[in-house]
């Protein structure tokens, strides 16, 4: 081979690459041109107010190179032609151009404040948080987000709590004129108030009283099923059994109305597959077979208005004097108590301890340390506190978020809804659910 054609060969290789070269270079010369360009005609037209065109304008410079202070100018220009949703989009792009800023999440979240859109305010501050990490600025609008709610009047002598059937479904029993009916999660009437008594509505049957007996009606409220003998108290369908109270004495029944276990003072519904019956003063937890899981060792067991203990997997109960939390197989999970309310929700519980109430998790762990006069547990984000003779509501950092100003107020079911009372007015406090 010639030995001059590898130097050859080099010298045309460093040839197109210095060609290369200047071809890029002037190509970025070009489009350094051509922003500049952009960037002076909006500058020009911003400068003569003329707004519409310097926001095209200063859109052409980002699509070449994105800047977060130029994306600032745009939101700004949108503001000032009053285009409230330009503004909006154009600072959520500002984030996707450099999500460690604070100032658009602050500026959207203030437009949603203003405008009582406070889901996506909410939505905002928790996006920023997760960006950005908690501060000042976010916390205060925040809690200010979670302090907002509405009050609606009541129109039913009693309203029970609502208690959950299944994913967004439950009911709470009402009563007008002495007469007792159901209404569902969205607060609409289900079942009229027509009945001496009346349970849930579970496997597809209903418990009622009506002209002095007890039977199962089918949700079409028509006579579905009757007990052999006269009863004194039905209880929900919640698995293969119902509690039934006949000639003075608890036990369970099935659909074909046989009879099993006649021997209680008091038999509860099944949930998560237990339930809580009583015997010679003494409480146990019984399976969905009617077996015996505790044996007679407690002295007290929480249940809900309805006769359920454990609609979490878990339940409280009093032995030795002190109530703790237990799983469904008995196993304790939690230190002593002084006393507990029931979980209404996957979020944690309220419970006292040396004279003062705070929080548990299901896994019995103390999350709120003991600080309130009274308390209900937690649902949708929300607990009822009580300090002095007042209740408001936390959330779950234990921010006060809900002044306290009412004279009673029940744990916030799934639906947002707590009722209240405030001077001898009993009404609904409700919340939008944010999570």
């Amino acid at each position: 081979m010639n030995k001059s054609m590898p130097i050859l060969i080099l010298s045309v290789l460093l040839i197109m690459l210095v060609i290369s070269w200047q071809n890029v270079l002037s190509y970025n010369d070009k489009i350094t041109q051509e922003y500049d360009k952009h960037i002076a005609a909006a500058e020009k037209m911003e400068s003569k107010e003329i707004y519409v065109d310097a926001i095209s304008e200063y859109k052409a410079a980002q699509k070449i190179k994105p800047d977060y202070d130029i994306q600032m100018k745009i939101a700004d220009l949108y503001l000032k032609q009053e285009d409230k949703s330009g503004y909006v989009n154009a600072c959520r792009e500002a984030i996707n151009i450099d999500k460690s800023k604070l100032e658009p999440y602050l500026l959207i979240s203030d437009y949603y404040i203003e405008n009582t859109n406070y889901y996506e305010a909410y939505s905002i501050l928790k996006q920023g948080e997760k960006a950005i990490g908690k501060n000042d600025d976010f916390s205060e609008r925040l809690l200010f987000v979670l302090s907002q709610y509405n009050e609606a009047a009541i129109s039913y002598e009693t309203y029970l709590p609502w208690h959950m059937v299944g994913s967004g479904s439950g009911y709470a029993k009402i009563s007008k004129e002495g007469l007792y009916g159901l209404v569902n999660i969205e607060n609409k009437i289900a079942y009229k108030c027509e009945y001496e008594d009346i349970g849930l509505f579970m496997n597809y049957v209903i418990p009622i009283k009506k002209d002095g007996e007890y039977y199962y009606i089918d949700g079409n409220g028509n006579r579905k099923l009757v007990p052999d003998e006269p009863a004194e108290y039905l209880g929900t369908f919640s698995g293969n059994y119902a509690p039934a109270k006949i000639n003075g004495v608890y036990g369970y029944i099935d659909k074909q109305m046989r009879e099993y276990n006649f021997e209680y003072e008091y038999a509860g519904c099944f949930s998560n597959g237990i339930a809580a019956v009583k015997k010679d003063g003494k409480w146990k937890i019984i399976n969905e077979q009617l077996k015996d899981v505790t044996g007679y060792v407690f002295d007290d067991v929480k249940m809900d208005d309805y006769g359920f203990c454990a609609g979490q997997n878990v339940f409280f109960a009093q032995k030795d004097g002190s109530y703790a939390l237990y799983n469904i197989e008995g196993k304790k999970l939690s230190e002593d108590l002084e006393d507990a309310k029931i979980f209404v929700s996957k979020q944690p519980a309220a419970v006292k301890k040396n004279g003062k109430w705070g929080y548990i998790s299901l896994k019995g762990e103390m999350v709120i340390e003991p600080a309130y006069d009274d308390a209900d547990s937690f649902c949708v984000g929300y607990a009822p506190v009580k300090t002095g003779n007042k209740w408001g509501c936390i959330d779950r950092d234990n921010n006060l978020v809900i002044e306290a100003v009412f004279d009673e107020m029940q744990a916030f079911a799934e639906n947002g809804y707590a009722l209240a009372e405030k001077d001898g007015v009993r009404e609904f406090v409700i919340v939008k659910i944010y999570e």
